[in-house]
């Protein structure tokens, strides 16, 4: 069992739109030697020791076949940058058209649509959408 997170530590600001998942070159890699399963740790970055909060970028994440798109809104602790940020990634129809269906892209649709309340839980802050890659993570490998 291959269990690993490849998804960036540190503020999204620097890294570009498209982060390449690297579990799953390093899993075909090690599987051509041995008879190895494929995890993740629900895709959720730990952060790095003594690393503080100064604040944080909405961001929405569409999880693609072997990596993430991206969608980070400049503005600090806005949580309507999270509604922008919805709006930006859906419309991308190519990669948008090519999602999992899943919970966790049908909670960017209804924060594109303006709430940013699903199914009783509120997405103004970065905790809650955690859920919300990891839903889409989870769905992808179960399809795989």
């Amino acid at each position: 069992m291959l269990i690993s997170n490849s998804f960036p530590k540190d503020s999204l600001k620097d890294y570009p739109e498209i982060v390449t998942m690297g579990e799953v070159a390093l899993h075909r890699s090690v599987s051509k030697d041995w008879k190895v399963g494929y995890g993740d740790y629900m895709s959720v970055a730990k952060r790095p020791k003594g690393s503080g909060s100064n604040g944080w970028y909405p961001h929405v994440d569409l999880v693609e076949l072997e990596s993430w798109r991206i969608k980070l809104d400049l503005t600090k602790d806005d949580p309507q940058g999270f509604v922008r940020s919805a709006t930006a990634l859906m419309a991308e129809t190519g990669p948008w058209e090519g999602r999992a269906h899943c919970w966790g892209t049908q909670v960017i649709e209804a924060v594109r649509g303006g709430s940013l309340k699903f199914d009783g839980t509120t997405f103004t802050v970065p905790g809650p959408w955690l859920s919300v890659r990891a839903n889409q993570h989870l769905a992808r490998m179960a399809r795989r």
